[in-house]
């Protein structure tokens, strides 16, 4: 008997070819189990972030990242979060990683001004605002915002005007329309004096400090973390 027609006398079992097919369901299974649990763990961190829970959306988004580690806007959306709590240089970090490939660029553009200007890197903050500004979107016009107040404190009142009214432009009706209103009156007529505006409040970074530094034991400020020097010890944390 040749060797060709010994093959295909060959005998497979019943019970092999049912651990075959056991096999493939289990792989099958496993593998809707993963997408599953990634589609879960993302809305459970979107729905803790849209309830202002960021800590707890933190967690989340690092769960859904493990398994889906090329989640662009996940990334965003965890640095954000990070930002939400008071740790800048955290969401920079994830942002930066992020910028070149993201899709959502004017989001993540807007959020690292928003980091910057947190921090009191100024020009860093103009750089990024800048580069939202372009988007027509939210993240633009609040972007535009921004820009037109650090323009309007520096009494830059062309750059201020034209950066409020790209506001104004895709807000008619948005949060900042009294401010920026009187802010372009007061910046067309060159004898008014331009005094200081406020931008979007940032998060407390202070109380994040104490709270989210590994050396805290509660959320609140103690003596000895203080003498040693919180500060530094939570710039080099999260440098």
């Amino acid at each position: 008997m040749t060797r060709l027609g010994a093959f295909t006398k060959l005998h497979i079992s019943p019970r092999l070819t049912h651990n075959f097919v056991t096999l493939f369901f289990l792989i099958c299974a496993l593998f809707l189990a993963q997408i599953v649990y990634a589609a879960t763990t993302i809305e459970k961190a979107r729905y803790y972030y849209s309830r202002g829970n960021y800590t707890r959306a933190i967690t989340e988004y690092k769960k859904h990242l493990v398994n889906s580690p090329r989640d662009s806007q996940a990334w965003n959306e965890l640095a954000v979060a990070n930002y939400k709590i008071g740790l800048p240089r955290r969401a920079l970090r994830y942002l930066r990683n992020e910028e070149a490939s993201t899709t959502y660029k004017s989001y993540n553009f807007y959020y690292q001004g928003m980091c910057y200007s947190m921090e009191g890197s100024v020009e860093r903050a103009k750089i990024y605002f800048k580069k939202a500004s372009v988007y027509n979107d939210l993240y633009g016009a609040n972007a535009s915002f921004e820009l037109g107040v650090i323009y309007y404190n520096e009494q830059k009142r062309i750059e201020a005007i034209q950066s409020l009214s790209k506001y104004l432009q895709l807000m008619p009706n948005g949060q900042f329309r009294p401010q920026v209103a009187r802010m372009i009156n007061i910046a067309r007529d060159e004898n008014n004096e331009m005094g200081i505006e406020r931008g979007q409040e940032h998060p407390d970074r202070e109380t994040a400090n104490y709270r989210y530094n590994r050396l805290s034991l509660f959320k609140y400020p103690h003596f000895w973390l203080l003498q040693l020097g919180y500060d530094t010890i939570y710039e080099s944390e999260f440098q």
